[in-house]
């Protein structure tokens, strides 16, 4: 302690910390707004010049718990914007880092980009969407993607992706007490759910299929350990704390999905298959016995009838209100594929233009087709419908196969890769990418969420930069015989 006061470098950082956090809470008291975003603007510059890892995981707690404190009115909406500002630091960063050693700036799928600009700006032309909700829209879809340029672009080596993946780690884990917690305060559903948000459920969803994805990983690849199993029952217990019924349905497509890249590893498949044939039937139990509106009595703890099971999910998904607004996510489906046929090829294909079907904050700049209702749907758009609704199905198509583009390299650099850790870091991103890709496909639009995504960009961003260090190409990847 007394060695860390006598350098004159770490008195520095402490006297202005001790600074920073005064005015802070003087505009917190003030509700100074404006203060308090230049004080986490300029923060962010100083911490994002010192270190990448402090950056990175300042990055990630606010995106854990940003949401939360502001929900219940601790902290103002603008702390929220330091993600952004974060974000943007990085990338510029990055990019001056490059040219000023002199190097190629990595600008990974940069053409799969391009080409979901180029959509975007004929959708832009076609419609009579304002400037600002175009912007809005761009702001929305590509910020997470310059976090994955930043990242692939910066120093970051084996040490600092292990610190930033045990943070990760850590964050996921304390969602699960956390929810515990809220089960007990608020009872199973919505609001029983982590610290990134007060309510909300599409992450009471997602949250267990990316654990399951890398648990697998590591127990498979790293060490079969049995803690790996406990927190694959934990993060499913973590899904019905929170009500969500697609936990049912999505755990096992992803159990398959993840065994049919891990086929290759014979000496493993058979063991795979008997662990995740037991996660899906405990899944599928206690599904129906514990989610209310998946059981005949219609409470926690109710028989398990599949019959029932399957007559409420066709229901549910297929509902359209008595006005002839869609309420399922099927129905949607349906719903958005005949507004936009009907409408004119060129409707089809580009939609109705960007930013025309977002929410936004600021009510001055006018309300979108959704804010409005003047479209015949009520909820269920999955991200498939909600590009298509903007962008056309050709944007759409587009914009998500960046992410199979992105489960490619992950597949291509977990079968090259000999080093166990990375080997499961490799696969369990590859579940993730799958993750969501699926969920966008047929479920929610994961992908204009904080959270998900950011993680997501920055996991798949680690991922080619460890790929990149290996100097592997696509063509050596597939020469190499299967593992």
């Amino acid at each position: 302690m007394r060695t860390f006061f006598l350098n004159r470098n770490n008195y520095r950082i402490l006297v202005l910390i001790l600074v920073i956090t005064g005015i802070l809470g003087y505009a917190i008291v003030k509700q100074n707004y404006m203060l308090m975003l230049l004080l986490v603007s300029l923060a962010s510059v100083f911490l994002i010049l010192r270190s990448n890892v402090l950056a990175c995981s300042i990055l990630l707690g606010i995106l854990f718990f940003g949401n939360w404190v502001e929900r219940v009115g601790l902290l103002p909406p603008q702390v929220n914007w330091g993600t952004e500002i974060i974000i943007v630091l990085l990338f510029a960063k990055a990019i001056l880092y490059k040219l000023f050693r002199k190097e190629k700036v990595q600008v990974n799928y940069i053409m799969v980009v391009l080409f979901y600009l180029g959509v975007t700006a004929v959708s832009y032309l076609m419609s009579s969407v304002s400037t600002i909700h175009l912007i809005l829209f761009l702001r929305l879809m590509l910020r997470f993607y310059l976090l994955f340029i930043a990242i692939i672009n910066l120093d970051f080596n084996q040490r600092s992706i292990k610190l930033i993946c045990n943070f990760i780690v850590f964050l996921f884990l304390i969602q699960i007490p956390t929810a515990v917690v809220k089960m007990f305060i608020f009872g199973q559903g919505e609001s029983a759910i982590g610290t990134y948000a007060s309510q909300g459920g599409i992450y009471s969803t997602v949250i267990p299929m990316l654990a399951i994805s890398y648990l697998i990983a590591f127990y498979f690849f790293y060490r079969p350990s049995t803690w790996y199993i406990v927190l694959v029952f934990a993060f499913i217990a973590f899904g019905l704390i929170g009500g969500k019924r697609a936990v049912i349905f999505f755990v096992p497509v992803l159990v398959l999905f993840l065994g049919i890249f891990l086929q290759r590893k014979s000496r493993n498949i058979i063991k795979y298959a008997v662990i995740c044939l037991i996660f899906v039937i405990i899944t599928a139990y206690a599904s129906m016995r514990f989610i209310p509106s998946l059981n005949p009595q219609g409470r926690v703890g109710g028989e398990v009838d599949i019959g029932h099971v399957i007559d409420f999910i066709s229901g549910y998904t297929m509902r359209i209100h008595s006005d002839g607004e869609s309420a399922g996510r099927m129905a949607t489906t349906i719903q958005v594929f005949n507004i936009l046929s009907k409408r004119g090829f060129g409707t089809f294909l580009f939609g109705l233009g960007p930013g025309s079907y977002i929410q936004t904050r600021f009510e001055s700049i006018g309300q979108t087709l959704k804010e409005k209702g003047d479209l015949p749907i009520h909820y269920g758009e999955s991200g498939l419908s909600w590009l298509a609704l903007q962008t056309g199905y050709i944007g759409a198509f587009i914009y998500l196969s960046l992410f199979y583009f992105i489960l490619l390299e992950c597949n291509a650099y977990y079968r090259q890769e000999k080093r166990q850790y990375w080997k499961s870091l490799g696969f369990g991103t590859l579940g993730f990418s799958f993750t969501i890709l699926f969920i966008s496909l047929v479920y929610h639009p994961v992908y204009n969420q904080d959270l998900v995504p950011a993680v997501y960009f920055m996991l798949a961003g680690f991922v080619m930069k460890l790929k990149m260090n290996k100097g592997l190409t696509e063509s050596e990847i597939h020469r190499e015989k299967d593992d």
